[in-house]
């Protein structure tokens, strides 16, 4: 059998460029960012442990791998619960501001979730845009 070898095509995967996400400077703690879900029973402490972990990261604070400080947000969603007397451990964390605080409503929880991923991401164009005019400015 004869095979032909075409010149232009390569068995080599391009994955395209790795993002480097920020990390604790604590060395010790889990390399958890951007997203956590836990799960358990009502009472079994799911947010006593996250609050716990949160505090630890914020007093160690996040860097970029080139050095750069970058400041943490807390954005807490839960099934009714974000709000309630039952869950005030959620006031000592300093970055987690009230607005930040959602419950999720029993009709359409995946649209809700959706508005605030769409929310999350026009905020940050916005950041994005708003960085992108100052180092222009400042040119």
């Amino acid at each position: 059998m004869k095979i032909k070898q075409i010149q232009k095509l390569t068995d080599k995967i391009n994955f395209g460029k790795k993002y480097e996400t920020p990390k604790s400077n604590n060395p010790n703690l889990p390399q958890i960012y951007n997203i956590m879900l836990v799960a358990g029973a009502k009472g079994s402490g799911k947010g006593v442990i996250i609050n716990h972990y949160l505090q630890l990261v914020e007093k160690a604070g996040y860097s970029m791998p080139d050095g750069s400080s970058v400041e943490q947000r807390i954005i807490w969603v839960s099934g009714g619960t974000s709000k309630s007397k039952q869950n005030n451990i959620l006031d000592e964390l300093k970055y987690l501001n009230d607005d930040d605080r959602i419950d999720l409503n029993e009709d359409d929880p995946n649209g809700q979730l959706k508005d605030i991923y769409e929310n999350i991401k026009y905020e940050r164009d916005l950041i994005e845009s708003h960085n992108v005019y100052r180092k222009v400015y400042k040119q």
